[in-house]
Order: C-alpha cells, then sequence, then structure tokens
C-alpha cells in the first residue's frame, strides 16, 4: 500500500530506520568528535591545504631527497620506490628534481630508468599530458619510464593525458600514510623534521576524511554491523550522490548565466548541452574514468585561450593555457593579466584562482559536504558563492579582448 504522497508502507518503514541510524551516527559524533580541539597545523597556516605545486610537491620533494649526511643514503627515497611505486630502482646516479620540464617530481638514474609523479590535487589533467612527459624522457634516452599519478583517493588520469600507456594510480589516503609514518620514524632523532613529518600526515588525513579518532571509528563500526543498516547505508550513500550532482547541476547553470549576464559578449560553452545531461553529471561525481574534471569555458582573446570555470578538488577560475603549448602566447597572456588582482599562475594557468571555502563534489571532506549542505538549502549563501566567479572574472575578460 501507498500513503497519500505515493510512498510505500516499506519505503516508509526504511525511511524511519534510516533517521533512527542516523540520530544513532549523530549521537557518536557528538560524543567523539563534536567539539574536538583542531590542533595547529603549520602547513595549513602558511600555505593553501590543497597547494600541490608551493606545498605537497615540494613538501615530498623534500623527503624523497633527504639525506642525513652528505654520503648518507637516501632512506625516503629508497622506501618509496620499494613500497609505493613497487620499482626495482638500480640506486646508481640517483637524482630526484622537481618541476624539471614541468614535471612535478621526477626520480632518474645513471642506467636511465625514470619514475614521474604526477600530482593531483587541485588541477586538471591537460591534453596528452603525462604521453607527453613519457616522450620527451624517451627523446632523452630513457627506455624503462613509470609513470605515477598521485591523487588524494587514486582515481584514473584522463584517457586523453595518458593515452595508451601504463600508469599506476597512487593515493594520498592509501599509500602515502605508512610511507609518511615510516619518514617520521626514521626522523627520531631530528625533532624538527619528526615533527614536520608529523603535521604534514596530519594535514593528509585530513584532506582525505581519514582524520577520526579510532574510538569512534570502531563504535560506527559496530553500528554499522547492527540489524540491516549496511542496507539503510547504501542507500544513504546512494542518496548522497545524488544531492551532489544536485548542487553541481545548480551552479552550473547559475554560474553560466550570471557569467553571460556580466560578460554580454562572451560566446557560449560549445559543449554546454553534454555537460548539462544527467549523465556527464553523475559520471563526473561518481569518478567514472574519462570523467576526471568538469568545467565551464569559453574562447579568450583571438585565439585558442581560454576563459572559464573547472570543477576538480576545488572550483578554479581563470585563463587556461598550457605554457608548454606556445611559451611565448603563455608570457603574452600572463603580462596581460598580472594587474588583475587575487591572480596566481601556473603552467596551465596564466591567472587564475580559487573560490572561497573550497568545494570537492567527487570527494568531499567532512567540511565541504557541510557547505554542500548550505549551499542547497540556503539560496543566498549561494548566490552569494556563484556571483563572485563573473566579478572576478569580468577584469580578466577586459584586460585580454585585445589579445
Amino acid at each position: 500500500m501507498r500513503d497519500e504522497s505515493g510512498v510505500s508502507n516499506n519505503d516508509q518503514f526504511r525511511l524511519e530506520q534510516a533517521a533512527l541510524l542516523l540520530g544513532r551516527a549523530a549521537h557518536l559524533y557528538d560524543k567523539y568528535e563534536a567539539g574536538r580541539k583542531v590542533p595547529f597545523n603549520i602547513f595549513s597556516t602558511l600555505h593553501g591545504e590543497r597547494d600541490e605545486v608551493n606545498l605537497h610537491s615540494r613538501f615530498l620533494y623534500a623527503l624523497l631527497n633527504y639525506q642525513k649526511s652528505l654520503d648518507a643514503p637516501r632512506q625516503n627515497l629508497t622506501k618509496f620506490l620499494r613500497h609505493v611505486a613497487k620499482k626495482d630502482f638500480d640506486q646508481s646516479g640517483i637524482e630526484v628534481n622537481r618541476e624539471r620540464d614541468n614535471i612535478d617530481i621526477l626520480i632518474t638514474n645513471a642506467v636511465k630508468q625514470a619514475v614521474v609523479i604526477e600530482n593531483k590535487i587541485g588541477a586538471g589533467d591537460q591534453p596528452q599530458q603525462l604521453q607527453r612527459y613519457h616522450d620527451r624522457l624517451r627523446k632523452r634516452g630513457f627506455d624503462d619510464i613509470s609513470l605515477l599519478y598521485l591523487t588524494l583517493d587514486g582515481y584514473d588520469p584522463s584517457e586523453d593525458s595518458v593515452g595508451t600507456l601504463c600508469y599506476q594510480s597512487i593515493s594520498y589516503r592509501d599509500d602515502l600514510p605508512p610511507w609518511l609514518e615510516g619518514c617520521q620514524k626514521r626522523a627520531y632523532n631530528e625533532p624538527a623534521l619528526r615533527e614536520s613529518i608529523a603535521q604534514y600526515l596530519q594535514l593528509v588525513r585530513k584532506l582525505t576524511g581519514t582524520d577520526f579518532s579510532e574510538a569512534y571509528m570502531k563504535d560506527l563500526e559496530e553500528l554499522c554491523l547492527q540489524g540491516d543498516n549496511l542496507t539503510l547505508i547504501h542507500d544513504l550513500n546512494e542518496a548522497a550522490i545524488r544531492v551532489r550532482i544536485l548542487l553541481l547541476k545548480k551552479l552550473y547553470g547559475e554560474i553560466d548565466s550570471s557569467l553571460t549576464e556580466l560578460i554580454s559578449k562572451k560566446p557560449a560553452d560549445k559543449d554546454r548541452e553534454r555537460k548539462l545531461s544527467e549523465e556527464t553529471m553523475e559520471g563526473y561525481v561518481r569518478r567514472t574514468k574519462g570523467n576526471m574534471y568538469y568545467g565551464l569555458f569559453y574562447p579568450f582573446g583571438s585565439g585558442d585561450a581560454q576563459i572559464g570555470v573547472e570543477f576538480g578538488s576545488d572550483i578554479v577560475f581563470g585563463v587556461r593555457y598550457a605554457k608548454e603549448k606556445d611559451a611565448a602566447k603563455y608570457s603574452r597572456l600572463k603580462e596581460a593579466l598580472k594587474n588583475v588582482n587575487g591572480g596566481k599562475s601556473n603552467p596551465w594557468w596564466p591567472w587564475y584562482r580559487c573560490t572561497d571555502g573550497g568545494l570537492d563534489l567527487r570527494n568531499p571532506t567532512p567540511e565541504n559536504l557541510e557547505f554542500v549542505s548550505k549551499l542547497l538549502s540556503d539560496e543566498e549563501a549561494r548566490k552569494k558563492y556563484v556571483e563572485e566567479i563573473p566579478h572576478r572574472l569580468k577584469p580578466v575578460w577586459d584586460a585580454g579582448e585585445d589579445l
């Protein structure tokens, strides 16, 4: 039987059971996590927590390249190659480089082996990015090349980036913590280094949503095993995914409309209909292969640069043009936009910035999910969030009209 709203008696019963389950989970959260003091973290204080270039790649490079003395072995590097890269790597003439040929971290040796670490937290893949890195190394004589694709949760690179190459996906969530704990133990007699690694590990767990207390997790596990709670949790997880898809659809439409209103000469996103489809949005949020990033992009200037908004582990907006595609044109774009306030640059974006608050709809942290709830329930908050983007992009558009 169904009630006036069309809900069957069985569905109504499951809704009531799910509400009870959520209530018990909330009680455990209040008991263990609510009000828990957030420990001081030097990395969060001095850098953007998701800054993959200036924070994460730089610190990981420092750990990989670290030696207790000039003639001492790089133990952190050896353990990484063995246990994370799972690579039989000759130690003769070994070198670690950062940002060489735009490669985040590159490990090479005298017998022409190479390990490429592509670090992805906020930025999207570039066309044929990993394929280009591989081809450059082959031209330099390297014939044993391993590609490591490092992300928060171990998702795969886009097919356009990697082509037909073999690669290994590794994650901050599963692969880095054991290695970092080993680095920390090896620094037992170096307090400054040991504490730095401890604070970085704390940040990694925060970014991957794994920084809960053991007691809280143990009680939640026991709750999951009672009755048919696991089935209810499956249903709740599915509902949570659909909520994130709903927010993505609202944000996409409202950002596009707001940009059109503020920048009257803006051409349409040629791929708008496909991006607005349920299939595309669902593929992005569910992290299906080939749907790693999602965004709105419009022609910028007279060439093939684009102005746009990209959804990844954060919402990034600005002008996208790869430096390696045409270094001279990249430099002209960067120079033309240097006086626009609040922007940064990297090898793929001559000018960009991120929205305030951070929003990851694919691999959300608890803070992200709180923000998702706020943006869906509070239209004024969502309007304010959306309107920041076109207002920040308008002077960028104006500065580039003559390019």
